[in-house]
């Protein structure tokens, strides 16, 4: 427990910066009790999608899913991503595949999409899916493998794969404060559409819907 608290408070120290990630270490153990979440939900239409190839050849790009994934990727897999542990699984014996940019038997950063019934952490919030509807669970790239344009070519070359697979749409969540998440997802034309408040004491939980425009952001 202890190590992944660790390594949530390194992930968030790099995402958010030291007084935001310290801010989430001192909430955490009061999540049981109270918890406030502001997301906002985005979406890629595939169906106008052309497909656009992107790459970095120092790395290979490799497609899992549970038929092939070893157990060594899903230690990295989860290394990278805590909140993976105990999910991961779930997530690809439900049809949910990732793509990974490897640098040799190194795993340097992932899409992971999940099909079918989707389930929201952030918000605690369950949505079953049409079949031609994917939802991006988690986009990350080491910190080490940064700047090198794998976050864009993780997402380019997902965007290939499902609409190859007859997907019509993309949907993914990040968390308001987000600001990397937020600027990569419309780079490579994500719409962000609506955000989603949440707030939960004890078993109590309340939901704000709001659409948003692209002025707002």
């Amino acid at each position: 427990m202890l190590n992944l608290l660790v390594k949530k408070f390194k992930r968030n120290l790099t995402d958010y910066g030291f007084l935001i990630a310290v801010k989430k270490m001192i909430l955490f153990p009061f999540t049981d009790v109270y918890k406030k979440k502001d997301i906002y939900v985005y979406k890629k239409d595939l169906t106008k999608y052309e497909p656009v190839e992107k790459n970095n050849p120092a790395f290979k790009y490799v497609l899992f899913e549970k038929e092939n994934i070893t157990e060594s990727i899903s230690n990295q897999l989860i290394g990278i991503e805590e909140w993976l542990f105990g999910k991961l699984d779930k997530i690809l014996d439900n049809d949910g595949i990732c793509l990974a940019a490897m640098d040799g038997d190194t795993v340097a950063g992932f899409n992971l999409v999940s099909f079918n019934e989707i389930y929201i952490p952030l918000v605690e919030l369950t949505k079953k899916f049409r079949k031609n509807q994917a939802w991006s669970e988690q986009i990350s790239v080491k910190k080490e493998y940064r700047k090198k344009g794998l976050g864009s070519i993780l997402r380019y070359k997902m965007f290939n794969e499902l609409k190859a697979r007859g997907n019509k749409s993309l949907y993914g969540s990040t968390m308001t404060d987000n600001i990397s998440n937020i600027e990569l997802s419309k780079k490579v034309g994500f719409e962000i559409f609506a955000k989603i408040s949440f707030r939960r004491v004890f078993n109590s939980k309340k939901y704000k819907f709001e659409k948003v425009y692209p002025n707002q952001l």
